[in-house]
């Protein structure tokens, strides 16, 4: 709440009431969306709110629980890793309890994950599995740079994109 700006002193309690409400309600809505099973959503809300407060470990909590109900456990254990860090820099504290416990939960399912996999002897062909997004073929055009000197012709570079990707489209 008009952080740097004009801060009489009568405003910092008002922006620190602000700030609490927002990450009260973030911390709701993110609850909410988890219990929906909407975990990207929630996952939205909580990087939200993190990048805002980078030391909330309720919010941190929530993001790693988002993360790991979308089959990332590494990427949720690496949330944790963030949060240690901030907490040790900015307060030479460690993560509570309760973050411990959702730390524990999540290399839990990421061991039960990796044990339900099939090993290499269960197949004699390993199966490729591509990932939906992959599913179709994709192509992805580059800007093009001119490098002949003349900035006159940074115009034919800009066009030759252009026409690439119009063409490529139909």
């Amino acid at each position: 709440f008009l952080e740097g700006e004009f801060e009489p002193a009568e405003i910092l309690p008002a922006r620190e009431r602000l700030h609490g409400q927002f990450l009260r309600l973030l911390r709701g809505a993110g609850t909410l969306l988890e219990r929906s099973n909407d975990p990207a959503k929630a996952l939205l809300l909580y990087q939200r709110g993190v990048e805002i407060d980078p030391v909330a470990e309720d919010l941190y909590r929530g993001l790693m629980r988002a993360i790991a109900a979308q089959g990332r456990h590494a990427e949720a254990l690496a949330a944790y890793d963030r949060l240690s860090e901030m907490l040790h820099s900015q307060a030479g504290a460690k993560p509570s309890a309760e973050t411990e416990r959702v730390r524990g939960e999540v290399r839990k399912a990421q061991d039960d994950s990796a044990s339900q996999l099939p090993s290499p002897v269960e197949h004699a062909a390993p199966q490729r599995i591509q990932p939906p997004h992959l599913a179709k073929p994709s192509l992805a055009l580059l800007p093009l740079t001119n490098l002949s000197g003349d900035p006159t012709l940074d115009y034919f570079s800009d066009g030759l994109a252009e026409d690439l990707i119009t063409d490529l489209s139909q």
